[in-house]
């Protein structure tokens, strides 16, 4: 797993290096080695880490992901066969969903139509986190599929098959088959607000002005 902090925590973090590699006796200065341009004792740090168990060489800002979070999944049984859910590619921001229909009768959808796709899969996203449904760059635009609701939102207290509502706004029938990466799930945080019963409220420079009020 990547190293998470930001060039404050970085700068901390060489500091603090510097500090227990000096306090072992190691032949090492890795401040030194980074003020004068050279990632030598960055190399070196990272090396002496991993072989301890401690790290990678790799690192990735603040705004990026842990990777600590786990969803656990069932496979329904209309879903053997399938692929698991995976992100396709190392910065993705959604990992795939695939279509389980049967493979003896792929899905048809007419112009305007709207169907129900299984993923074959069920999930238990963690408290204060939410699943958004968001269908396929390339099957929106190549085929002219799209959510019903644009965006689907998983709560983490559902428990149910991850269900997908798409409709076809194309001039054509779709036909949806076995294993097609239709759809992608994003996990995001979520805060619920408390709400509050008042008289008034705050006044702003907007106020009421709504669609096309700012040009």
């Amino acid at each position: 797993m990547p190293v998470l902090f930001d060039d404050k925590g970085l700068r901390s973090f060489w500091r603090r290096c510097h500090r227990v590699f000096c306090r072992k006796r190691l032949i090492f200065d890795p401040l030194a080695s980074r003020s004068r341009g050279s990632h030598r004792g960055e190399s070196l740090l990272f090396s002496r880490l991993s072989s301890l168990g401690m790290g990678s060489r790799r690192w990735a800002p603040m705004s990026r992901p842990t990777g600590g979070l786990t969803i656990r999944l069932i496979r329904l049984p209309h879903g053997e066969g399938l692929a698991l859910p995976a992100y396709q590619s190392a910065s993705a921001s959604g990992f795939d969903l695939c279509a389980a229909v049967r493979d003896d009768t792929p899905l048809l959808l007419r112009p305007l139509e709207r169907a129900l796709v299984p993923s074959g899969f069920a999930m238990a996203i963690p408290k204060g986190y939410e699943g958004q449904l968001r269908a396929r760059s390339s099957v929106a635009f190549k085929r002219g599929l799209a959510l019903v609701n644009g965006v689907g939102t998983i709560d983490a207290d559902y428990r149910g098959e991850i269900l997908m509502a798409f409709v076809n706004l194309d001039r054509s029938s779709a036909l949806i088959r076995r294993g097609e990466r239709l759809a992608q799930l994003v996990i995001a945080p979520t805060v619920q607000a408390r709400i509050e019963r008042v008289s008034d409220l705050e006044t702003t420079a907007r106020g009421k002005g709504g669609f096309g009020s700012t040009g």
